[in-house]
């Protein structure tokens, strides 16, 4: 129905089963009242045929009983039949009794000691009703009860061979109702039959046990994860959007396809001050040089240290407040000071600061001085994790890693090392951003600095072998290019000076989910460079690769194109040749998963919203409002197909159209496929 209504495809559809919880049932033989038949599901799916069949069944055998058992979901419409179903069980006295709404160990309790799950379905009100899986069909072989119901929908492959008897027909027909009564009364009065159909049940109720349906969903998420890394250029970019730079590098490894190397090169140009420790030192120092210089501008009195913003600060004093045996605070890069001095106004302490940055531990003095209640219990030193203590006397009661992990090239090797200034026992506070953090901030531009992006799993992968090990995260903000959530991991240990254990960055690079990628293709000729970078920048935040069919850029719109990161295609001259062909030419140079094309005279609304569309679907193309200004016209906006999967669809892969106004169809007049209206780009 899903395939013929919606259009889905089988590779959008995962196919499972239903499945129950064998522990639960009693492991031991119970007494069993072979005479006590059992219904259970819904009323409106038969209740009222088994009331007309176990009338028949007393006519034969005065001695059977029907236990009723069921949940509470009434559906108010069916009122009137739910009254009378119970004026046709009161009718029947003590033989016919409604046992309750219990829980599964007490319901698979009653089940063990009944006779026959009976389920004569559908009832005449709802004759297109087909049973779909039957939880309880599945559960009353369980119990070693055999079953005897309707020989339609999923109960035909639900009840096992052997595991009772399915009854062809219509239930309000007297034919079936008489083969069904007699069914139940022959199974429940031969011993040898009843036997081997309890036996039957419980075997075939062994391949239930939703041990195996976890099998089956795991084989399944491997695979569709599988399908979603299967490109490492797009599990780079997305392990460079979150700032993971070595995981980055680890997905492209053995990679040599044009873009692999191209985006290899890119992360060695832009994270050229990982290479080293000196040229990571050197970076950090040079970027606290602005810091330091804007600090001297607005001078020690600019922060009182009263109050802060910062969630990440909270959540640390509130760990401190309840550790009143934490009293010497070693806090590793602690940069100027903002949360040590903070903290100390509030809960008092000794501090001993460590960072790499000469100008912040100068700095981290100076407001100490100024602002601290008790100065002289205020202590920085330049340095990273390999700096000598003395004289400041370790160990400490306690270590505060705060955003620091994320900027070492070797984190487990730091924590080894910092862990040792601790006593045994004594505590361990770590914080680490998760999400794309540093993405599309300033940072991005002018000084990038994280190298990693610890997922729960790397934290666990790092400490789980750690003494009171407690892993958390909490929200902080959106990015604003992509909307996606940022904060911070939150963890806490007793230190035991063991080795940490290591990342599995196998595993890691395994289960990602990452989006899909974004070409932006442009086409760009004479007096372009005026606008251009209007056009670039609004759509910089969500490109993972610009193609620009160069049809006759000067020097200017060269330059923007460079500013940018663009890469030039030599494309025919539209004037000539039709606006479509050069279109194309650019089209053949995208590499990634999603082509959006746009205008230099165009600006792309609210990119960050067009990311969450780039995922597997059944969508082929997306529609983007297109609204046109004009000075002595009112234009309505028009929704053509701008953003397309750069794949085949039903064999054809999208070209552009049309000597003037081009478009993109699989062919042409032949449309772009299955197409979504977005609502918010």
């Amino acid at each position: 129905n899903y395939k013929k209504v919606y259009g889905f495809n089988d590779e959008m559809l995962l196919s499972s089963r239903n499945g129950i919880d064998l522990a639960r049932f009693p492991q031991t033989a119970l007494p069993r009242n072979r005479k006590r038949l059992v219904y259970s599901a819904r009323p409106e799916r038969g209740l009222d045929m088994m009331f007309d069949i176990f009338a028949k069944i007393l006519e034969r055998d005065l001695e059977f009983e029907l236990a009723l058992f069921g949940y509470d979901n009434p559906v108010d419409h069916l009122r009137d039949f739910y009254a009378g179903l119970e004026q046709r069980a009161a009718s029947f006295g003590d033989k016919a009794r409604f046992v309750g709404r219990l829980g599964k160990r007490d319901l698979y309790r009653e089940y063990a000691q009944s006779g026959i799950y009976t389920y004569p379905t559908p009832s005449p009100n709802n004759k297109g009703f087909y049973e779909i899986s039957c939880i309880s069909a599945m559960e009353a072989q369980a119990a070693g009860m055999p079953v005897v119901a309707s020989n339609r929908g999923a109960l035909t492959e639900t009840v096992a061979e052997g595991a009772g008897v399915l009854i062809d027909g219509d239930p309000w027909d007297a034919d079936y109702q008489n083969r069904f009564a007699d069914a139940v009364v022959k199974l429940a009065n031969d011993d040898t039959a009843y036997a081997k159909a309890s036996a039957a049940g419980i075997e075939a109720a062994k391949a239930f046990d939703w041990s195996g349906v976890a099998e089956e969903w795991t084989a399944m998420f491997a695979g569709l994860f599988a399908r979603r890394n299967d490109c490492p250029v797009r599990l780079a970019r997305h392990f460079l959007r979150r700032s993971d730079v070595f995981a980055a590098k680890a997905a492209l490894k053995g990679s040599r396809t044009r873009p692999a190397v191209e985006l290899r090169q890119r992360i060695a140009a832009d994270y050229a001050f990982a290479g080293s420790d000196t040229a990571l030192k050197a970076h950090y120092v040079e970027g606290g040089k602005a810091t330091a210089t804007r600090l001297d501008t607005a001078g020690v009195d600019h922060y009182d240290f009263v109050d802060t913003q910062e969630k990440r600060f909270t959540e640390v004093l509130a760990i401190l407040e309840k550790r009143t045996d934490c009293q010497r605070i070693l806090d590793f890069g602690c940069g100027h000071g903002w949360f040590d001095i903070w903290a100390e106004k509030k809960i008092g302490r000794e501090w001993l600061g460590i960072d790499i940055d000469p100008g912040a531990i100068e700095w981290s003095r100076k407001y100490a001085d100024a602002h601290a209640t008790m100065p002289g219990k205020m202590m920085f030193k330049k340095g990273d994790h390999t700096v000598g203590l003395v004289p400041y006397n370790p160990p400490f009661d306690c270590l505060i890693v705060s955003e620091v992990l994320e900027h070492c090239r070797d984190p487990r090797a730091a924590i080894h090392a910092l862990e040792k200034w601790v006593r045994p026992g004594g505590l361990v506070i770590i914080t680490t951003p998760y999400g794309p953090s540093e993405y599309w901030t300033p940072n991005w531009d002018n000084f990038r600095n994280h190298l990693w992006e610890f997922e729960t799993a790397d934290l666990e992968d790092l400490f789980c072998k750690k003494p009171k090990i407690s892993i958390g995260a909490t929200f902080d903000h959106a990015n604003e290019a992509t909307g996606e959530t940022c904060g911070f991991h939150l963890v806490t240990y007793e230190a035991d000076h063991a080795p940490l254990g290591k990342i599995d960055m196998a595993r890691k690079i395994r289960v990602q989910s990452p989006r899909q990628t974004l070409s932006v293709s442009i086409m760009a000729g004479p007096n372009a460079e005026d606008m251009m970078r209007w056009t670039l920048k609004s759509i910089a935040p969500v490109a993972d690769e610009i193609i620009i069919a160069d049809t006759g850029l000067n020097a200017r719109g060269l330059e923007a194109a460079a500013d940018y990161g663009a890469r030039l295609i030599k494309g025919s001259d539209p004037k000539v040749v039709g606006f479509e062909t050069p279109r194309n030419e650019g089209l053949e140079a995208c590499a990634c998963d999603w082509v959006l094309w746009i205008d230099t005279d165009e600006k792309l609304l609210n990119p960050a919203s067009l990311t969450k569309y780039l995922r597997e679907g059944l969508f082929h193309g997306l529609s983007i409002r297109q609204h046109h200004f004009a000075v002595d016209h009112g234009w309505t906006p028009d929704m053509p197909v701008r953003c397309f999967r750069n794949r085949p669809h039903e064999g054809k892969r999208m070209r552009f159209f049309g000597m003037i106004h081009e478009h993109p169809e699989t062919g042409l007049n032949e449309g772009p496929g299955s197409v979504l209206v977005l609502p918010d780009v």
